[in-house]
């Protein structure tokens, strides 16, 4: 599969709703919605497919454990930390 149907595959796939529902938490939120300053966090289980170094909407794609299956987490690089759709960061 070339890299453009496998990104299309997770945009418009069953994870699209959360990578896009995630994003916009996340540029709701956030300092800055800027592709080089979030990342996208998935369970490995759910991205095997994806090189590393693979970017969905521009925005890099990094796998953690502690993200559940079927979830995104969006990661702030400015902030330091996570940020969780509907999950408001504390100080």
């Amino acid at each position: 599969m070339d890299q453009d149907a496998l990104i299309r595959k997770y945009v418009t796939g069953p994870l699209g709703d959360e990578i896009h529902a995630s994003l916009d938490w996340a540029r709701t939120i956030s300092s800055s919605g800027d592709p080089s300053t979030l990342e996208l966090f998935f369970h490995p289980d759910d991205v095997t497919d994806l090189p590393p170094g693979s970017k969905l909407l521009g925005y890099r794609v990094c796998r953690s454990i502690g993200v559940p299956r079927g979830r995104v987490f969006v990661f702030d690089r400015p902030w330091g930390r996570y940020i969780r759709r509907g999950v408001y960061p504390t100080a």
